[in-house]
């Protein structure tokens, strides 16, 4: 059995950055919780290429009164910090109960089975230690790998957003219009425009530049 999270019970995830790749995540959390917020796990983030430590750290934290106030702090373990909302890439969620897909464990009340050795039991039950030399998958069948491996044939694979541009996205409305109607869509004819009231703008600027010759006075030789 399964039980859906409500997004209002949900805890919210966020990375803490620019602290020390040394700092101790309990002092975080002792730092955090007397300023009246509720942790419910923190993990130090990682470069698994480097195979080394980041000062960055992830935390769950309880939406509890005060809990949007995390935003706000800047100070952290005597450290100018910098907050902000985790964004996990888009990928398949794996269960670490059951060993599914799209839930989490803490939701999860489906039989155990463990993700390394494929028993049924929880990971915190397993006897076995050691690394395995040849593990078993659980969801496939297949040797030499574990359910988490993204090779695996059995892990969901989730299509990646394409950016589309503006003239894409058009040509795209166009495409659709032709496909639902059969038939292409027609350039409505502009209607003909009408410049008479430029042209009389024109000439009356035309007037009052060109000079107006005076008529010689009776007598008179020369032009006033």
């Amino acid at each position: 059995m399964l039980l859906n999270e409500s997004s209002l019970d949900r805890p919210i995830k966020i990375v803490i950055k620019q602290l020390s790749e040394d700092t101790d995540p309990q002092d975080i959390v002792e730092d955090l919780s007397s300023r009246g917020y509720v942790i419910n796990r923190i993990s130090q983030m990682r470069n698994y290429k480097l195979k080394k430590p980041l000062p960055m750290f992830l935390l769950e934290i309880k939406k509890t009164e005060n809990y949007k106030n995390i935003y706000n702090e800047r100070n952290i373990c005597y450290f100018r910090t910098k907050i902000e909302t985790y964004r996990r890439k888009p990928k398949a969620i794996i269960c670490y109960n059951c060993s599914g897909f799209y839930h989490a464990a803490r939701n999860c009340h489906l039989k155990p089975k463990y993700i390394k050795c494929g028993g049924e039991h929880a990971t915190r039950d397993c006897i076995t230690k050691e690394k395995l030399p040849e593990p078993k998958c659980v969801n496939c069948g297949e040797s030499g790998h574990i359910a988490a491996w993204k090779g695996c044939k059995a892990f969901p694979v989730i299509p990646k957003r394409s950016i589309r541009s503006y003239a894409d996205a058009a040509a795209g409305k166009i495409e659709k219009t032709e496909k639902t109607t059969g038939r292409p869509t027609e350039e409505k004819p502009s209607a003909p425009q009408d410049f008479s009231d430029i042209k009389e703008s024109l000439q009356a600027i035309k007037d009052k530049i060109t000079p107006r010759r005076v008529p010689n006075a009776p007598g008179s030789g020369t032009p006033l």
